[in-house]
């Protein structure tokens, strides 16, 4: 049945096809290309050139038609049983049929590791001076060095970069998400943080604590992720001094290509880029032929002629004019001198085989990205003025710096608040609402922003008398569901370092009972106990946690708390 598919549709796609270039006699054959949007303008008039050459390929006279076929249109176009499949398809990266192989029954269609026709590599970009500043003494932008700086809350004032008017230092990039681009951005900067080789980079790679720290705060340093590469490029084109680049765009992750054609295009602010990967998870245009059976063997035969003609020294050599490089990495003389850049030969493509890092990537930007909606309970009980050994700090102190560093973790996508409790602090209530929760970047009192209250709050912070942690807990988590964000990861987050001493308070069977009945599987709101020194009441907590579905962490020593708040965070937004 296949068999005879084929003929058919072959046969109909020789009596629509085209009209050849003349002086070709032999019957039309149509090779239709479908090709990644941004493909198709290069690619396009080079398949223009090389149907004008009347080239003959199995006794037909092949006419190349090459069409948009974006991923999503790729996906659909490529599974078995499809209408309207292309005779090749040109994606804009190895990584883009990476993350297609990896969408269910994306692999079927797609063969062995298909050929690169250009190459142009992944690049960082901004003003001049901007990039002169992350290169310090060195010859260029090193990932290793740049994931540190993102993460620091200084941004462009911090030392080396000096530039506090700058505000904070921003990396914008196709979304993650939603782009082969975006997708590889995340993936290099996955291997920064954990110090793998981009060929190294798999899922298990997101799943180590210093991925998902270093991937978290490096997630609010993203500025703009549009899907589109123009629109990440549109604000710097219309941008009129650098310093309005650098303060509401940042540094650009972009391909090569993109940065080239603003630059031609005569822009008030020019780019400089910088190539911290050598070509890797580059876009390298990968030429596919789909093993379907309605892909006849003259279909194949004219898909392997036209790939040798883009390979040919001829087409290789207008590449550049597009602001591309040769498929062997190379750059023609009008990428050095529109990008002003060195032109030595970047890194071969990765393989399919071994490109686990970008499909992850996907998956762990859209973990890193959902908001949350945290509501912290600080316990600021007698016991808390206890020094620390080792240390010329009080537990307080310790713990209060804690909870403000896992803080520089929200943005204003979030919803922040922040109670204290011990006994009898608000009447006779064992709680007092220093920050209510709401979102964090609005004002609250006299405060810009809950951010800035909170951290006022937390200084004014003071030991107090005794524990009243259960009545707390169950104020708290009726607190939280009354205010449910049904986008977030809602979550109250206990830190204590005793067990309950408020003898006129609710049970722990009662509130583990009240826990139980309050909790919604469809709108779950957790809790995370944090059980802080040696005395810590830790069953008490863990049956707490696991009442809501929630979870436990313990640090028994009081210099671990900053360490052990942070994985809790990062907990919260895996849920």
């Amino acid at each position: 049945m296949l068999v005879a598919i084929a003929g058919v549709l072959g046969a109909v796609r020789l009596l629509n096809a085209e009209e050849p270039a003349a002086g070709c006699t032999a019957p039309v054959g149509q090779l239709r290309v479908g090709a990644a949007p941004a493909v198709v303008p290069w690619l396009g008039e080079l398949a223009a050139s090389y149907t004008a050459g009347r080239p003959t390929v199995a006794g037909r006279c092949v006419v190349v038609q090459v069409r948009p076929l974006s991923p999503d249109q790729a996906r659909k176009a490529l599974l078995p049983g499809a209408a309207d499949v292309p005779d090749v398809w040109v994606p804009e990266s190895t990584t883009a049929l990476a993350l297609l192989r990896a969408a269910p029954g994306g692999t079927v269609l797609i063969g062995e590791t298909p050929p690169p026709i250009a190459v142009s590599p992944l690049v960082l970009a901004g003003p001049p001076e901007a990039m002169q500043r992350l290169r310090g003494t060195g010859a260029d932008v090193q990932l290793a060095d740049l994931v540190p700086r993102l993460a620091d809350p200084r941004g462009w004032g911090q030392p080396g970069l000096d530039r506090p008017d700058w505000g904070v230092l921003r990396l914008s990039t196709t979304d993650p998400g939603r782009t082969a681009l975006g997708a590889s951005v995340l993936s290099a900067l996955a291997g920064a943080v954990t110090e793998t080789p981009s060929v190294d980079v798999s899922a298990m790679t997101y799943l180590s604590t210093p991925a998902q720290e270093g991937l978290l705060g490096l997630s609010r340093a993203f500025g703009s992720t549009p899907v589109e590469p123009a629109d990440l490029l549109a604000p710097v084109a219309a941008a009129t001094t650098a310093a309005k680049v650098v303060t509401s765009i940042g540094v650009l992750a972009a391909y090569e290509q993109d940065v080239w054609r603003h630059d031609t295009a005569d822009p008030a602010i020019l780019l400089d880029a910088a190539y911290p990967l050598d070509g890797q998870l580059a876009a390298d245009f990968p030429y596919v032929v789909p093993q379907a059976p309605w892909v006849d063997a003259g279909e194949r035969a004219a898909a392997a002629d036209f790939l040798a003609w883009v390979l040919g020294a001829d087409a290789q050599g207008r590449l550049d004019s597009h602001g591309l490089r040769r498929a062997d990495g190379v750059a023609g003389p009008g990428i050095a001198a529109g990008l002003r850049a060195e032109s030595t030969p970047p890194m071969a493509p990765l393989p399919p085989t071994v490109l686990g890092g970008p499909p992850a990537a996907q998956r762990a930007w859209q973990v890193l990205t959902r908001p949350v909606s945290l509501l912290a309970l600080m316990d600021v009980s007698g016991s808390m003025a206890e020094p620390v050994p080792g240390s010329a700090k009080s537990k307080l102190d310790l713990a209060r710096e804690a909870s403000q560093a896992a803080f520089s973790y929200i943005d204003g996508r979030d919803s922040v608040g922040l109670w204290e409790f011990s006994r009898q602090l608000d009447g006779d209530r064992d709680h007092r609402v220093l920050v209510p929760l709401g979102p964090a970047g609005r004002a609250v009192g006299r405060f810009p922003n809950r951010l800035s209250a909170a951290t006022a709050a937390y200084r004014g912070m003071v030991p107090r008398t005794a524990t009243g942690l259960y009545d707390t807990v169950l104020a708290a988590y009726r607190s939280a569901s009354a205010t449910y964000r049904p986008d977030a990861v809602n979550t109250v987050v206990v830190i204590s370092d005793g067990a309950n001493e408020d003898a006129g308070s609710i049970t722990l069977e009662r509130l583990l009972v009240e826990l139980r009945r309050l909790y919604d599987p469809a709108r779950p709101v957790y809790v995370v106990t944090l059980a802080y020194g040696a005395g810590a009441d830790a069953n008490a907590l863990l049956q707490i946690a696991n009442a809501t579905e929630g979870l436990r962490f313990a640090a028994p020593d009081p210099r671990d708390i900053g360490t052990v708040f942070t994985r809790a965070l990062l907990a919260l937004t895996t849920r």
